[in-house]
């Protein structure tokens, strides 16, 4: 065997499969960061693939975002644009909806 050929270039998408992971999908992006929460939090968020971090991730920009006046019509635009608002309304159960309005005293 010539040196280096084990070397060879590998497409991401074959190298993600091999490695176990989902290849990353038209307008997704990966990025490494530091998250700083309660210890208990932090080790579920990390129980979650990496696909449900980065909804955990958009739903808490909304919730952020919300908290800082968003109007009810602007808070399902910003959900539209994420494309992901009927999953998520859909998969939420009752009980997180009716924490949510009890915390923000609606």
């Amino acid at each position: 065997m010539p040196h280096g050929t084990h070397l060879q270039r590998i497409a991401r998408d074959v190298r993600a499969r091999r490695l176990g992971q989902e290849p990353l999908e038209p307008g997704e992006a990966s990025e490494p960061v530091q998250v700083r929460a309660r210890e208990g939090v932090l080790q579920r968020f990390k129980e979650l693939s990496a696909k449900e971090r980065g909804k955990v991730v958009a739903l808490g920009l909304i919730v952020y975002y919300y908290e800082g006046g968003l109007e009810p019509e602007e808070l399902e635009d910003a959900l539209e644009e994420m494309g992901c608002v009927a999953e998520l309304i859909e998969r939420t159960p009752d009980p997180v909806w009716k924490f949510i309005e009890r915390i923000w005293g609606r």
